[in-house]
């Protein structure tokens, strides 16, 4: 990723209570062969009301959102990377 040329983290905490985050996501890029490796990190920390009421079914479901997001979320910082 031509674009960014610099060590960058990105850090986002979710949910509905601020001192008890459901999902930290990180983003961190760092110099990497003449461009830039960008990595991003998801993880559940802690189980919303919703969660906890629909049991693992609910949990996974987000799961499966948190990685469909990253597979989308990646190439687009990508593109606009190196548009610039």
């Amino acid at each position: 990723m031509a674009g960014l040329n610099a060590a960058i983290a990105i850090l986002a905490d979710f949910g509905v209570d601020n001192l008890k985050p459901e999902a930290q996501e990180i983003f961190r890029g760092n110099p990497f062969a003449g461009g830039t490796k960008l990595t991003q990190h998801w993880e559940l920390r802690n189980l919303s009301p919703i969660m906890i009421e629909n049991g693992d079914e609910e949990v996974q479901r987000r799961r499966r959102n948190a990685l469909d997001s990253i597979e989308k979320t990646l190439p687009a910082i990508k593109a606009a990377a190196e548009a610039s």
